[in-house]
């Protein structure tokens, strides 16, 4: 189960990524499993971690980063390819700037599934609660950015 959305927001200089930038895609949304988890887990009481050996082995500072990966993920490629950002974060992460806020975060969480049952045991972060962090998203990103077009066309988008 792997879920990846972009998401192009109208103005881009409002919340792209820098003015010396101009991508087609100034954000990026993802949600889904282990595979394009970047790390969430390492923020909830659950022992589905990535956080450990060899995890981060080839990843830039070799540590282990919470992405169940000895590198990027795909979605970092895409992100990196499109010209949002290196790496996507953990919307978990409290040390998230403004900017990586603005350029896009991931909901994913490894072991997550589409039924909400299959988290039971794992305590990991359903799917319908990625849904819910992505409305958390949003409030954060309207204070950022304020209740501007930006944020009523991500809206749209989603809806």
């Amino acid at each position: 189960m792997v879920a990846l959305l972009l998401v192009s927001m109208t103005i881009i200089n409002t919340c792209g990524a820098s003015a010396s930038t101009n991508p087609k895609f100034p954000a990026i949304v993802i949600f889904g499993d282990s595979t394009v988890d970047p790390g969430n887990n390492n923020y909830i009481d659950t022992i589905f971690k990535g956080n450990i050996a060899p995890y981060g082995i080839n990843f830039p500072g070799h540590v282990p980063t919470g992405k169940f990966s000895d590198g990027k993920l795909v979605t970092d490629f895409v992100a990196s390819s499109l010209g949002i950002k290196d790496v996507v974060q953990p919307f978990l992460d409290p040390n998230l700037t403004n900017d990586d806020l603005r350029t896009g975060v991931s909901f994913a969480s490894t072991n997550s599934g589409y039924d909400d049952l299959t988290t039971l045991l794992s305590n990991v972060i359903t799917v319908s609660r990625q849904v819910e962090m992505f409305r958390s998203y949003i409030e954060k990103l309207k204070g950022i950015v304020g209740d501007e077009e930006p944020t009523t066309s991500l809206l749209r988008l989603w809806w």
